[in-house]
């Protein structure tokens, strides 16, 4: 099995509840401080469209390491536990939303 490094800390399928008709594509705005050369800094916004693999994520989030071994462990916990919960959380999330609408 392939070592994980890019690690979620929101679930992709969590993040896939907010795509847009268009696509599989998510509006992420990123934001930076640019240093301009009278010193003062300018922050600039850009808007892309990501996926879900692509926003969210910290390299070596969950990852462990003994010297040059690098263990993502837990990291499959995490996904396996994401992937046993994340439907059941999915559907109660879709049915508070209803129940919200309706009252």
């Amino acid at each position: 099995m392939s070592q994980t490094r890019n690690n979620h800390y929101v679930p992709q399928w969590y993040q896939n509840g907010f795509v847009e008709e268009r696509g599989s594509g998510l509006r992420h705005l990123k934001r930076r401080k640019i240093k301009l050369k009278d010193g003062s800094f300018k922050v600039v916004e850009g808007k892309k469209w990501y996926t879900s693999a692509q926003c969210f994520y910290e390299k070596d989030l969950y990852s462990t390491f003994f010297g040059a071994i690098v263990n993502d462990d837990q990291e499959m916990v995490v996904s396996l536990c994401c992937s046993a919960w994340g439907p059941m959380m999915k559907w109660l999330c879709l049915q508070l939303k209803l129940q919200a609408l309706s009252s």
